[in-house]
């Protein structure tokens, strides 16, 4: 019975990747064999697809509980508004906070982020980090398959989440309320 999907390419590949070289009467046949990329899984139940991003959005939520109704710290109080359509079109070509008190620099999806932000939760400090670990989660969420694609072992990559939940970078991201732009910025 012939081979179907990518193993039966993977199998193709390597056997048109197969030399016979003759030095004299000595025949040497070099084979190349696949090597790194394992075959993508078969379709799974959409809770083990989802389990990634639970089993992270749970670590951030234990780890973060008694930080959600913490107050707003300065950069939050400056930076999370809504911004007026001429000062959001502004910071394409110019500086991003209209104000000039942070550092200089072109960051207009920063200044955009933060006005959408602004108008979904307004000053809920709840909402906001809530939303900030929901980003996290999808983050690591998306970096699993890449992860098991290449070959980590499954057990690897779910101590992996762990500790990326952990860490205080990670605790950075959700508890500054501003800091979560850098959440974002990994769905990019």
């Amino acid at each position: 019975m012939a081979q179907e999907g990518p193993t039966a390419h993977r199998a193709a590949a390597a056997d048109a990747i197969q030399a016979r070289i003759c030095v004299g009467r000595v025949e040497v046949v070099a084979r190349a064999e696949p090597v790194g990329l394992t075959d993508p899984p078969a379709p799974r139940s959409l809770l083990v697809r989802a389990a990634p991003f639970l089993v992270v959005l749970v670590a951030l939520l234990a780890l973060g509980w008694p930080a959600l109704g913490w107050p707003m710290a300065f950069d939050d109080l400056h930076l999370l508004r809504r911004f007026t359509g001429e000062q959001i079109l502004a910071s394409f070509h110019g500086q991003w906070d209209p104000e000039r008190l942070m550092t200089r620099g072109l960051r207009p999806l920063s200044l955009l982020f933060n006005h959408l932000r602004t108008v979904a939760f307004g000053e809920n400090v709840v909402g906001h980090r809530l939303a900030m670990m929901a980003l996290l989660a999808s983050y690591w969420a998306l970096l699993v398959p890449v992860a098991r694609r290449v070959g980590t072992p499954a057990g690897a990559v779910a101590v992996a989440g762990v500790l990326f939940s952990c860490s205080p970078y990670s605790v950075f991201h959700y508890v500054w309320i501003t800091d979560g732009n850098h959440a974002l910025q990994g769905l990019a």
